[in-house]
Formats: C-alpha cells, sequence, structure tokens
C-alpha cells in the first residue's frame, strides 16, 4: 500500500473533494428551524424543541438527566463545577485530548495531572494507570493524595476519542476504589457503546457535543448528561446564571454562565437525531470500504473498535506503523494537496506551553501515538451521490 493508493480514494467515491466530517441537511432541518424562527421562540429560555430533543437524547442514550448546552465545552466546565472541583486539586485527564478539557480545568484553578493512553483504543491506558496511582499516591479518610505534591485527586476526565472508549467498567472500578470522580468526555461518542452501555453513562457526568463536525449537528451546542439529579439540578441552575427561579425577580446565589442551547439550535438538533441510526449505518458502511480497501498494506493499519464495543464510526482512522513525524506530515500534505482533506491528533496537551509544568506521568505512548494518527474523511453522506 503506497501513499499514492490513499490519493486514489477520490476516484473510488467518485468525488472531486474529500472533506473530513461534514454536516447534512434534509428537508426536516429546514422545516424545523423554520418552526421555530415562526414561533418566535428562539432563545434558551422557552421553545418546545428543547424539550423534544432532550427527550431524544434521554431515550437514546438512556441517561435519566439531560442539560443541553451552548457547546460540549461548555459542557466539561459545568460537570467539573457541578463535581465541586476545588482550586489546586489534581484532575487526571489523559494528555492525547482536546484543548477543552485542560482549559476547563485550568479556568477553576485546578491543576491537571497528565496520564497515558493505549494503542487498542486510543483511551486511558489503565493498567499503567492503576501501577502509577499504587506507587505515587496515598487513600486519606476517602481521598486521593498525591505523596508528592499532598494535593487531592478529585476527578478523572475519560476522553472517548473518535468514538471509541477503553474498558469502561474496569475504569469505573478504578475509580470507585480511589474515590475519584469520573466525567466522560462523550463528545464524539453519539451512539458509542460499551457493553450495550451508551458511553457517557457511566460516570457521574457524561459531555456531547454538536458542533457541526460531530455526527449529528445543532451548529454548536452539546450537552451535560448525568443519572444524578443533584448534579443535573446544579448544572440547570448554574447554566442559567445561577438565577433564583421566580415570576419577576432577578435575583443570583451563586457564579454562573448563560450557557444553555437555544431552541433555534435544539431544532435542528432534534430534527439531526431521527437520523442518527441511518447516519451510523451508513459510517458502518463507509469503514467496511475502508477496510477492503486498505487489506494487507504495509504503511498502516486501519483503527478498529475493541470486543464488546458498538461504535457509532465518527471518524474513521489509521495508525501509521513508522512513528516517524515526517512521514505522517507528507502524507497528510500530499493527501490535503489532492484534496483529500486528513488530519492528525491534537498537539498532546503537555507539550502546551501553559501546562508543560503540569505534573504527568510517563507518557510513552502517547508520545508515539501523537505521530501515527491519521483521521480519514468520514462523512455519514460520503455514500451519496
Amino acid at each position: 500500500m503506497t501513499i499514492q493508493k490513499l490519493v486514489n480514494l477520490k476516484k473510488i467515491f467518485k468525488k472531486k473533494k474529500l472533506e473530513l466530517h461534514t454536516p447534512y441537511f434534509e428537508s426536516i432541518d429546514y422545516k424545523c428551524i423554520k418552526e421555530s424562527i415562526d414561533s418566535t421562540l428562539v432563545s434558551t429560555q422557552a421553545g418546545k424543541f428543547i424539550k423534544k430533543f432532550r427527550s431524544k437524547i434521554k431515550s437514546f442514550t438512556k441517561s435519566k438527566f439531560i442539560v443541553l448546552v451552548n457547546s460540549g465545552s461548555s459542557g466539561i466546565y459545568l460537570g467539573l463545577r457541578c463535581l465541586d472541583i476545588k482550586k489546586n486539586d489534581e484532575v487526571l485527564l489523559p494528555t492525547l485530548n482536546y484543548i477543552a478539557n485542560v482549559n476547563a480545568i485550568k479556568s477553576l484553578n485546578a491543576i491537571p495531572h497528565f496520564i497515558d493512553s493505549e494503542n487498542s483504543s486510543l483511551g486511558i491506558d489503565i493498567k499503567k494507570l492503576k501501577s502509577y496511582l499504587k506507587k505515587n499516591f496515598r487513600k486519606k479518610r476517602n481521598k486521593t493524595i498525591n505523596i508528592k505534591t499532598g494535593n487531592t485527586v478529585s476527578c478523572l476526565i475519560a476522553t472517548h476519542i473518535f468514538g471509541i472508549s477503553c474498558n469502561m467498567i474496569e475504569l469505573l472500578k478504578l475509580c470507585k476504589n480511589y474515590n475519584i470522580k469520573l466525567i466522560e468526555d462523550a463528545s464524539e461518542s453519539l451512539g458509542s457503546k460499551h457493553r450495550s452501555k451508551h458511553l457517557g453513562t457511566y460516570g457521574d457526568v457524561g459531555i456531547l457535543s454538536f458542533n457541526g463536525n460531530k455526527i449529528i449537528t445543532t451548529g454548536a451546542g452539546g450537552a451535560l448528561i448525568t443519572n444524578n439529579y443533584k448534579i443535573f439540578k446544579k448544572a440547570e441552575h448554574l447554566s442559567q446564571n445561577a438565577k433564583i427561579s421566580h415570576k419577576w425577580k432577578y435575583e443570583y446565589n451563586d457564579l454562573g454562565y448563560n450557557i444553555k442551547m437555544p431552541n433555534l439550535n435544539a431544532a435542528l438538533g432534534f430534527a439531526q437525531i431521527t437520523r442518527l441510526k441511518r447516519y451510523i449505518n451508513n459510517k458502518k458502511k463507509l469503514f467496511k470500504i475502508y477496510e477492503k480497501i486498505f487489506l494487507n498494506n504495509e504503511l498502516f493499519d486501519l483503527l478498529k473498535p475493541p470486543k464488546n464495543f458498538s461504535w457509532n464510526y465518527w471518524l474513521i482512522t489509521i495508525l501509521l506503523k513508522s512513528e516517524d513525524t515526517k512521514l505522517r506530515n507528507k502524507v497528510i500534505n500530499m493527501l490535503n494537496k489532492n484534496q483529500i482533506n486528513v488530519r492528525p491528533i491534537w498537539q498532546l496537551n503537555h507539550k502546551i506551553s501553559i501546562y508543560k509544568k503540569c505534573p504527568k506521568m510517563n507518557l510513552s505512548n502517547a508520545e508515539k501515538l501523537e505521530k501515527r494518527i491519521i483521521c480519514l474523511p468520514s462523512s455519514a453522506h460520503l455514500l451519496m451521490k
């Protein structure tokens, strides 16, 4: 398998240009948006589509409570607030991660503590983390303390990259053993399940994203999902400027922000989620085509979901067999030059200037993966004429 074979993807799909992941709109999308506009109920405070979209998410994920927000990034911030993350608390998270998570931690004056990832799922390396916790942390009065810093480790954020997760049952056991709260960044994982349980519902809090590049979109938007009523009520409150409910008074009792999803965005989300199963089926077919095209090649491996996992196929990804950054960049530049839009993984968080001094474990797996990952065109409508 040569790089040139990758360039031939345009001929295989009979497209002049292959985008990485773009939204797709049908008549029902325009109909619902128009209905919201015609009603004049377009903002965050009222409108039937907020309730209808929330109900659809609840039904699909089997999560008890949903708070619709204006972005997945806002959802992560809100989740940390609802779990009462305090100044100088340490929050464990993979360095192989989108920057929104580490920024949310920093905004609360908490401390990001970077952990490593595994090759099979790109998720947390649980075995390595278990050994790291045992050697470097101690339990004291139902808290986990970093022996070196003396800080409490209060939370772990597990990011399900490209809609795939590590073994959530084992990770949940580890968090419970050390009394560490668990947030699942399932921004890319709507429709993905581990052992028939939807991602985002294992932890105390789960976060979904409906950004324009996700499997369904609201333009901009996200959701905090939880099975804990107290967390739900606090999230609802803080996402509405922490305003005390009253018919006409404006009173507040905490630091909150207006970060709820507007009804106009929810209208688009409601229309889109009615096609979610079709999108997942289309993306699965696309994966099968890639699997056939790339059979027995020498340049890379196609990332595949682990056992007992139902994947939404959000971004279909290849792993170069070489750890040569120059080769990765050569492949990306050549494909993009030929109008095949691909991308690498994000910059590792611990390499970002403001986070270089944060505590971290050995991150050798993530540092190798960063050099090998390339995401391929994965739109649900790529096979449509």
